[in-house]
């Protein structure tokens, strides 16, 4: 009996983690592509680098940043997924509110550390949280550079 209800609110935790990619995906673009597109002056060839960045990205890099996160810090599970994401939507809806931008690795990152912190913080792999650390450090220090170098170019 108790496996059946288990696995009843699993699948439900599943169809919920499904709605709050969606949530988490229609954030990201209001937060961050939205602020790029702004950046090109709303224009429609703006849009469309916008759109093909967009799909370039999750096709090359996308899918391999979330198997990464789920599959390097700790084994996630339906309950902790449904709740990592629908808390980063919240944030990135508040971050983008107050006109915030706010990457989403970071905020799906941080909240997959903050649940393996919760469960037992020994259960998260250090040396992968360190990569994970020092990934972010070296990539705002290259997004400076590269943002540098190319606002002295335009």
């Amino acid at each position: 009996m108790f496996s059946r209800i288990s696995f009843k609110y699993a699948g439900i935790y599943r169809a919920l983690s499904i709605i709050t990619v969606f949530l988490l995906s229609f954030s990201f673009g209001a937060n961050n592509l939205g602020l790029i597109w702004a950046l090109l002056s709303f224009s429609y060839k703006g849009m469309l680098l916008v759109i093909a960045g967009s799909i370039l990205g999750v096709l090359l890099i996308g899918w391999r940043t979330l198997y990464r996160l789920s599959s390097g810090l700790f084994t996630i599970g339906s309950l902790t997924s449904f709740t990592v994401q629908l808390f980063s939507f919240i944030a990135m809806e508040i971050g983008t509110l107050f006109s915030v931008p706010m990457p989403v690795t970071i905020t799906t990152s941080f909240g997959l550390v903050g649940v393996g912190a919760a469960h037992r913080f020994r259960i998260i792999n250090l040396r992968y949280f360190n990569e994970l650390i020092l990934g972010f450090i070296v990539s705002i220090i290259i997004g400076l550079a590269l943002s540098y170098i190319l606002i002295r170019v335009i």
